[in-house]
């Protein structure tokens, strides 16, 4: 099962479409596009030192949450992951990947930050079992370092796998594109 369709397996369908105005399949699309954009920019946010320390703190802070209902997530917190995660506030998030997918860009605006702390959860508790007893930290230090077992790329790249069908997600750009991390993580994941 790909994280995507785990982590949507954790969210009511129907309270969240209730929530954001629109139809279950409308919001469930919508919903894995958001989730699949997110997974991609963490994974994108890996490729260097400072990108995988800060997702690492952010992941210490989200771990054991387990399942939230949709009235308990802050989505204001939420707004920082996207800005963190793609590099762009949500609205901006929202119209790219809008742009780039077809998706209604209004309802992915409300999706994103509602999402994103469920992301970043998700994410957390695939690495706390990759550390299997370790910490975040550890996992992420010891990847950088060129140990062997994996790291945070390394547990994105494979949630993503499944979604992507084998495409390898975008790699951090080695200077600054005019797309930033938004242009270079979508125009490798749609």
């Amino acid at each position: 099962m790909s994280a995507v369709t785990e982590i949507l397996a954790t969210v009511p369908i129907n309270d969240l479409a209730a929530r954001v105005g629109a139809t279950p399949a409308a919001t469930k699309d919508a919903a894995g596009k958001a989730i699949t954009s997110l997974l991609g920019g963490l994974h994108h946010n890996t490729q260097d030192t400072d990108g995988a320390l800060s997702l690492a703190q952010a992941l210490l802070g989200h771990t054991g949450t387990g399942t939230v209902g949709l009235d308990q997530i802050d989505t204001k917190d939420g707004a920082k992951i996207v800005r963190h995660a793609l590099g762009a506030t949500p609205s901006k998030a929202a119209a790219a990947i809008g742009a780039k997918t077809g998706t209604d860009s209004a309802l992915l605006q409300k999706l994103l930050p509602l999402l994103a702390p469920l992301v970043l959860s998700h994410v957390a508790s695939s690495a706390t079992k990759k550390t299997s007893g370790g910490s975040i930290i550890d996992l992420v230090t010891g990847s950088l370092a060129g140990k062997s077992g994996g790291g945070l790329g390394d547990i994105l790249g494979g949630a993503l796998g499944g979604v992507l069908g084998g495409a390898k997600p975008a790699p951090a750009p080695k200077a600054k594109t005019s797309g930033g991390i938004l242009g270079s993580v979508l125009g490798h994941l749609f």
